[in-house]
C-alpha cells in the first residue's frame, strides 16, 4: 500500500494572506494485493527436457482519493503459462525453445486521476482504470561450447497486449492534457548474439550484440 499527500497554499496579493489551493491539494491511499498460486511439471522424453508451468494471480487494487471522497477499484485476474523444451544433439551443443508471459503493472502516478498543474500549459491526469500490460515472449536459443569459449544465438519474438502508453489531447484553449491509456498491442522481434573466448588460463573475453525491431 501507499499513502501520498500534497498540500499547497496560494498567496492573496490584496490581503497578503495565504489560503489553501483546492486545485493542487491532493491526498490518496493506494492498496494493492496480489494472491498467486504456481504449478510446475518437468520431465524428459525422446531426448528432450521439457518443463511447463502455470502461475495464477488475483490482483485486488483500491485507489482512494481522500480529497474528493472518490474510490476506484480495479481488480483483475491473470494467468501466466510458461514452457521450455531443450535438446542436446551433442555434449557441446544445445537447442532451447521457451515461452513465457510477463506483466508490467501501472504505477500510482499513472493511476492518480488528480490533475497535476506543475506546468499550466501541459497538464497531467492519471487513469485509475488503467490495466497492466502483458508481454508474450518466444525465444529460440542455440548454444555451442568448446574449450576455447562459447557462442549463443537467440532469435526472439515478443508481443505486448494492453500496452500502456502516453496519450495527449489538446484543449480548445491551447493547453494540453497528458494521460495513460491501454492500446491494443505492439510486436517486436530480433536476435541476440553472445560470445566468450578464453586465452589460456589467465585471460578471457566477452561480447554481446542485440538487434531488434
Amino acid at each position: 500500500g501507499m499513502e501520498n499527500s500534497l498540500y499547497a497554499e496560494r498567496l492573496d496579493f490584496d490581503t497578503g494572506a495565504f489560503s489553501a489551493d483546492a486545485n493542487r491539494n491532493n491526498a490518496f491511499d493506494y492498496s494493492e494485493q496480489v494472491h498467486a498460486a504456481y504449478a510446475l511439471l518437468a520431465g524428459s522424453a525422446l531426448g528432450l527436457d521439457v518443463q511447463a508451468g502455470l502461475r495464477v494471480e488475483q490482483a485486488i487494487t483500491s485507489f482512494d482519493l481522500n480529497t474528493t471522497g472518490e474510490t476506484f477499484e480495479n481488480d483483475y485476474r491473470s494467468l501466466f503459462p510458461s514452457a521450455v523444451v531443450a535438446w542436446k544433439p551433442s555434449p557441446t551443443q544445445q537447442v532451447k525453445l521457451s515461452y513465457s508471459k510477463r506483466v508490467n503493472r501501472p504505477g500510482t502516478r499513472m493511476l492518480n486521476p488528480f490533475t497535476t498543474y506543475t506546468d499550466p500549459l501541459n497538464l497531467f491526469v492519471g487513469n485509475p482504470f488503467l490495466l497492466p500490460e502483458y508481454t508474450h515472449a518466444l525465444e529460440l536459443g542455440l548454444q555451442r561450447f568448446s574449450r576455447s569459449g562459447s557462442v549463443s544465438i537467440t532469435p526472439y519474438f515478443r508481443r505486448t497486449v494492453n500496452e500502456m502508453e502516453r496519450f495527449k489531447t489538446v484543449n480548445p484553449d491551447g493547453t494540453s492534457t497528458l494521460t495513460f491509456r491501454n492500446f491494443d498491442r505492439s510486436d517486436s522481434y530480433g536476435a541476440e548474439v553472445v560470445g566468450s573466448l578464453r586465452f589460456g588460463r589467465s585471460f578471457s573475453g566477452f561480447a554481446s550484440f542485440n538487434a531488434f525491431r
